[in-house]
């Protein structure tokens, strides 16, 4: 697959916040947020609904489909300092319930490393350690689903 140039571009992409059965929620990090965690999530391709965008992004990066997905709210970042590109996204975000959290794996193209946390000790780290978009999907989901 060759670079796409998104140079002036608004870039419309998914974020699933992955939750397991025991309610831990997964965190991601990669090249592309340099000492920062994110959730799973990606471009929209053309010709393709949002659902399917979500489903695949997470077979994808994680190797997992989720057994329902819900969705949770929009936000947006424009040229984020924690992006490794300039960049300005909008981001449609989902909830993503899995059950079983040992099938998970991770594309190492993407992802160096991962973890599961509940939904207080995400709450609780500290601004730095999350890209900026992820904390009000964080918040979004406890007012919904309770911590």
């Amino acid at each position: 697959m060759t670079a796409k140039n998104y140079d002036n571009t608004v870039e419309i992409v998914t974020g699933a916040l992955v939750v397991d059965k025991e309610r831990r929620l997964l965190f991601v990090t990669g090249p592309k947020w340099p000492g920062r965690y994110t959730m799973v999530g990606g471009h929209i391709e053309y010709g393709e609904l949002i659902d399917d965008a979500v489903r695949r992004e997470l077979k994808e990066e994680i190797g997992v489909v989720p057994e329902r997905i819900e969705f949770l709210l929009v936000n947006d970042e424009v040229f984020p300092r924690w992006f490794h590109r300039k960049a300005h996204f909008i981001f449609l975000n989902f909830v993503a319930f899995i059950e079983d959290a040992s099938r998970l794996m991770l594309c190492k193209k993407e992802f160096t490393d991962h973890k599961w946390i509940t939904i207080d000790e995400a709450l609780a780290l500290p601004e730095t350690a999350l890209v900026s978009s992820v904390r009000p999907v964080i918040e979004a989901y406890r007012e919904k689903y309770g911590s």
